[in-house]
């Protein structure tokens, strides 16, 4: 019974828990609830003379025909499943990705709609009680070109043939991450930050965010950043992130905070890092910790 158990956990743990978060990089400044702790502020600013006054606004993030860049993700879970009272095993579980992307055109209004994308790393391991597992996608060491019209995106590989349904699934995948980045980096573009402020995406933006990310397993559930410190021309955001990952089984919540540096003079996030708290029933229940990571080069 208890490897049963565990085996159906385990299963649903990994095809449920993908993709890894997004890199959250929200409406309009009235779509935002703000909440400013002004204690904080005063001492904050002292540390970062060279924002103006009237505080930091970001850019829109722009890319131009040419344009080339890698993304490395790290996302683990740690975590007990409890078989019953009193007994339960470990099951931990990492996944890697290293993809880089080439944009190849851009729509009327700037946006990316075509680009070149290698994967050049998608592994997974996994330990169950004792047992060690790994795996790597399909879509490893291969080239792809992906193509977003008007919300639908169409995946060719690199010679313009249609690939087959799971890599055309898993890109797709990773093109819905990218959807969700960019809604985000149009909803702060031109914000005012201030320090010490604290920014919370309403109901309205939330819904903005999910729409994008297109996967109705996942919900953004609460989004905040708050301006910490600028220096060297980066801009240190203090970050809370909540979403639910829905599963065959039950849904996973997590509620992650952490922080995102992002650079001032393009907008583009540089760095991610969060840790927080999972839970879950998945069959039997399930709770750790997760942490993720991402850099951009």
């Amino acid at each position: 019974m208890k490897l049963a158990v565990a085996l159906a956990v385990v299963v649903t743990l990994v095809a449920g828990c993908g993709p890894s978060p997004a890199r959250p990089r929200t409406p309009e400044p009235d779509q935002d609830a703000v909440t400013t702790e002004a204690p904080a502020r005063a001492a904050l600013a002292a540390a970062a003379a060279n924002v103006v006054d009237d505080g930091l606004a970001l850019p829109e993030v722009r890319y131009a025909v040419g344009d080339r860049y890698t993304v490395v993700d790290d996302f683990r879970i740690k975590s007990r499943v409890e078989l019953s009272e009193g007994e339960s095993i470990r099951y931990d579980r990492n996944q890697d990705t290293e993809t880089t992307f080439e944009v190849l055109e851009l729509d009327a209004q700037g946006k990316v709609s075509r680009q070149r994308v290698t994967f050049a790393i998608d592994d997974v391991r996994s330990i169950l009680d004792r047992t060690a597992q790994r795996e790597t996608s399909v879509i490893v060491g291969k080239t792809y070109v992906v193509t977003e019209v008007t919300g639908a995106i169409t995946v060719t590989d690199d010679r313009g043939r249609t690939p087959p349904k799971a890599e055309v699934a898993a890109v797709r995948a990773r093109a819905t991450e990218s959807s969700v980045d960019a809604a985000l980096d149009r909803m702060y573009a031109g914000r005012r930050w201030n320090f010490g402020e604290r920014v919370q995406l309403g109901a309205e933006a939330l819904e903005v965010v999910n729409r994008a990310q297109r996967d109705p397993r996942t919900r953004y559930t609460a989004y905040a950043m708050e301006l910490r410190a600028v220096e060297n021309g980066v801009a240190t955001f203090a970050v809370s992130w909540s979403f639910d990952q829905g599963t065959n089984n039950g849904p996973l919540t997590f509620q992650l905070s952490g922080t995102r540096e992002v650079d001032v003079a393009t907008g583009r996030v540089i760095r991610l890092t969060l840790r927080g708290p999972m839970q879950g029933h998945l069959g039997a229940p399930v709770a750790g910790e997760a942490t993720t990571t991402s850099h951009t080069r």
